[in-house]
């Protein structure tokens, strides 16, 4: 009897980390359910050239969107269920916290937080069907907090703590469900990050540019320096795929130099020494 065709649902894959992913598995001869944004992103990965990619428009932060695109996989096979399901769609902005709007906060929560609690839930009857794995795309930042990007650190510790949760509670229905953190990766994720800190000050009151310029300048010098050890976004890819295929994957996974020196650091050091740490970077 021949195999069937293992189904893969991902979300953010514009660029970046969530494009590499799709390419990787449709190179694996899996079938890709890969969302964005606009049509226009989702044209350019149908003019890829792979059968096996099934681009879809998707707002994460819709749930009506959501429900929908569910209901449409469902019924494209209704004897196959959902082998993996990649969380990969987030936003970082920069901003102090004691400046940022309300609205800032609710931005990384809903997309970065909310969004794939509610695409996870609603793709479990497919997942259980096949004993499928849960991957949720996370961030250094989860584990050692970055000042300018306080919103964006606790959404990803936010996902830490709920995927420790739903790996304990769906244990028992055989769904795995595994976080990869990697470092500073090369994608435009990252550089819109970086033009949004140069920009940062425009949106600063007086009293904000007068605290914080010369730290945003040196913030700014940082991410510049981390980038030059960038991994690339089809080394994490690589990396999504092999955990997918994986009988019995860890619930945790770095990758990155940044990444893995945080992973050793951490937790040996207290906070005294992390907070001279930054003060001694970053000037604050």
């Amino acid at each position: 009897m021949e195999a069937q065709t293992k189904r893969v649902l991902i979300t953010g894959c514009s660029s970046g980390i969530g494009r590499s992913t799709a390419v990787h598995f449709a190179r694996l001869d899996w079938h890709v359910i890969a969302t964005v944004r606009h049509q226009e992103d989702a044209d350019s990965l149908q003019m890829l050239g792979y059968t096996n990619i099934q681009a879809e428009i998707l707002d994460v932060d819709d749930e009506a969107q959501i429900s929908a695109l569910i209901q449409k996989i469902s019924e494209q096979d209704e004897q196959t269920g959902l082998d993996a399901l990649i969380n990969n769609a987030g936003i970082a902005r920069p901003y102090p916290l004691e400046h940022a709007p309300t609205e800032h906060f609710h931005q990384h929560l809903s997309t970065n937080v909310i969004a794939p609690i509610v695409i996870t839930n609603a793709c479990l009857p497919l997942l259980k069907k096949n004993q499928g794995i849960i991957i949720n795309v996370s961030s250094t930042t989860s584990r050692l907090p970055t000042p300018f990007l306080g919103a964006y650190s606790a959404s990803k510790a936010a996902i830490n703590a709920l995927s420790d949760v739903l790996r304990l509670e769906l244990a028992h229905a055989g769904v795995r469900v595994v976080v990869v953190e990697p470092g500073t990766v090369d994608t435009p994720l990252h550089e819109k990050l970086y033009i949004e800190q140069n920009s940062l000050s425009q949106n600063l009151s007086t009293q904000g540019i007068v605290e914080y310029q010369n730290t945003l300048e040196r913030n700014i010098q940082l991410q510049k320096n981390l980038k030059n050890n960038a991994v690339k976004p089809s080394r994490v890819a690589k990396l999504i795929c092999r955990i997918a295929s994986a009988d019995n994957p860890k619930p945790q996974y770095r990758i990155g130099i940044d990444s893995h020196v945080t992973g050793w650091i951490e937790p040996l050091t207290p906070a005294p020494m992390k907070d001279r740490l930054w003060k001694t970077m970053l000037g604050l």
